[in-house]
């Protein structure tokens, strides 16, 4: 990680606690020019990550951005390492599945770089990301617009056959769990992830650890549709039980 990237995820994280702060108050927190602070809050406005404001930077909790703007703005740092480990599965050129979630976010951030990609996807914001900022080619699903998550849902579920195959399916979840699988709260999304799964040969969830006791109604996928899961870390009381299974647990932070 660069220590630009560095600097965008603590001034992230600073706003999780006061959501705005003044260029000088970063100058002191950070140790760096208020020209660097500046340069640091124009790129996460450009990430849409934040939103600058006169003379410092406002969180993206609250107001037009919603429900989606409040938990993007939470746990920046874990989700921005659980990204950056599943950025490294994607080569250029792979055809891929990306839901809706916030942790897919940054996920997407990570892709930006990657050349001649072909992603699928629900979440508006992902695909206005890697249109405007890649050159990857975005299958948008139809259906319709679900505010709380940015994102389309109810299309068709057989609209993808006609796609043949893609290489792998990257989701979010509200819940983990081993009898249920990956968990969603919204009917609508989960079976908008399920349709995505439907061509994937591989489905890698991207979950924090407050997942594997998050709460959802809706079963998308069973643990055994689940290839990987890529988290910083499995809770102590389960862990061995996740290790356990036929998924592949990647574990960035264990203790």
């Amino acid at each position: 990680m660069s220590e630009a990237d560095d600097r965008g995820l603590r001034i992230l994280e600073i706003l999780e606690q006061r959501e705005e702060v003044t260029v000088l108050d970063l100058v002191s927190e950070l140790g760096v020019s208020a020209v660097t602070v500046r340069k640091d809050v124009e790129n996460l406005e450009r990430r849409a990550l934040a939103e600058r404001t006169r003379g410092g930077v406002r969180s993206l909790r609250g107001g037009v951005e919603g429900a989606f703007g409040d938990r993007l703005a939470q746990g920046v740092r874990s989700k921005q390492a659980i990204a950056a480990a599943a950025a490294r599965l994607v080569p250029d050129g792979a055809a891929i599945a990306v839901d809706a979630s916030t942790t897919s976010y940054f996920f997407a951030l990570e892709l930006l770089a990657r050349r001649e990609l072909t992603v699928i996807t629900n979440s508006l914001r992902i695909a206005s990301l890697l249109s405007s900022q890649s050159d990857a080619e975005i299958v948008m699903m139809g259906g319709s617009i679900r505010r709380a998550s940015e994102a389309t849902t109810g299309a068709d579920p057989g609209a993808l056959a006609g796609f043949g195959r893609i290489r792998t399916a990257f989701f979010g979840a509200a819940g983990l769990s081993l009898e249920r699988g990956l968990l969603e709260v919204s009917l609508a999304e989960a079976e908008t992830k399920r349709a995505m799964a439907a061509i994937a040969d591989e489905v890698v969830v991207l979950a924090d650890a407050t997942k594997f006791t998050g709460f959802g109604m809706h079963p998308v996928l069973g643990v055994d549709r689940l290839t990987r899961i890529i988290t910083d870390r499995v809770p102590q009381p389960m862990r061995m039980d996740w290790i356990e299974t036929d998924v592949v647990v990647e574990m960035l932070s264990p203790e």
